[in-house]
């Protein structure tokens, strides 16, 4: 039976018990000029080894968090793809990690989080929470290149 654990409404990241679950980290840049958003995500292991780096650009994003709702959808999809079961999402996003816990989502997040919801039922175990900026690095970076030299994809 999947165990899906939604996030504590904590500032800080909380690991998971499990030793067998792979980390994926994602971040997002957005660019209020052009509405363009650079999304980046990362797996690696619980030893931070990494196991595959991913980044796509994508045109008309609204905001700064739906960006980052974004990026979170992307690295579920990618990780579903990769038939990944447990896997431990990190997002620096604060205000994204606590609406993935609420039950009353903001408007511009509502269909995105829907699906976050229902892609984390694809996993044995799936926890999603905050991690600070500076454990972000890889997928920040990722972001920020995909923004400045990838040709958007629309959707």
């Amino acid at each position: 039976m999947p165990t899906h654990r939604r996030p504590a409404p904590v500032e800080f990241e909380t690991p998971p018990t499990r030793t067998d679950v792979t980390l994926c980290n994602s971040d997002a840049a957005w660019s209020s000029v052009t509405h363009r958003a650079g999304l980046g995500w990362c797996f690696t292991d619980l030893q931070t080894t990494v196991i595959q780096e991913q980044s796509r650009a994508m045109a008309h994003v609204s905001s700064p968090l739906v960006a980052e709702a974004l990026a979170m959808r992307e690295a579920m999809l990618e990780a579903k793809r990769l038939s990944l079961t447990k896997v431990w999402f990190r997002t620096d996003s604060r205000e994204l990690a606590r609406a993935t816990f609420s039950k009353s989502y903001p408007v511009e997040l509502f269909g995105i989080l829907m699906d976050i919801g229902i892609l984390s039922s694809s996993f044995i175990f799936c926890f999603i929470s905050f991690v600070g900026r500076e454990n972000n690095v890889a997928a920040d970076s990722l972001a920020k290149a995909a923004l400045s030299c990838s040709s958007p994809a629309l959707y």
